[in-house]
């Protein structure tokens, strides 16, 4: 009777199957492992120069607030196909194309949400910012031991709307029999 592992010379034929798996191993980590990690990385990297001006626009009276968030939302009614050509040049003329930054830098500031991250930020009770001020904290410390954790779900929605390609194009109505009646 044999064991589960097997003994003396067919411990050889196991061998040459397991490297027969070797490029079916590269495959997947080539076609889902680093195309996941990319987008991850994509994600989640994007949104470091947009925290802070989310938090300037929602907590602090700047001169010309409204007027920046006005702008914000009218950049809404431009579709991504206006901006397309003119990106392009852009990053040609920046030396960027073929890269990450080409990528990265056009997507920072995603008009809705940025939309979404203010107003989710003025919920935010400004007792609380102010009580940090009381106690001495900075503006960066208010910004990451405050601001930023209370922060996050709003993020979490913000990193799935922004990896997904707008479809502001489609048709939002039904072609259900029931929905013509």
């Amino acid at each position: 009777m044999a064991g589960p592992v097997p003994i003396g010379g067919r411990l050889r034929r196991y061998g040459t199957s397991y490297a027969m798996l070797l490029p079916f191993l590269a495959l997947f980590a080539a076609f889902l492992l680093w195309p996941l990690a990319n987008s991850l990385y994509l994600s989640f990297t994007s949104f470091d120069g947009v925290n802070p001006a989310v938090f300037t626009i929602a907590k602090h009276r700047i001169r010309g607030r409204r007027v920046i968030f006005l702008m914000i939302i009218a950049s809404m009614m431009v579709s991504w196909q206006t901006t397309l050509i003119p990106n392009y040049v852009i990053m040609r003329n920046l030396g960027w194309l073929d890269t990450y930054t080409a990528y990265i830098v056009p997507g920072l500031a995603k008009a809705f949400v940025l939309f979404f991250l203010v107003q989710f930020l003025q919920s935010v009770p400004n007792e609380l910012i102010q009580a940090a001020r009381v106690d001495g904290a900075g503006e960066w410390r208010i910004w990451w031991q405050i601001v930023l954790p209370l922060l996050r779900p709003a993020l979490a929605a913000g990193s799935s709307r922004r990896s997904r390609p707008s479809c502001s194009s489609s048709s939002s109505r039904s072609t259900s029999p029931a929905a013509s009646r």
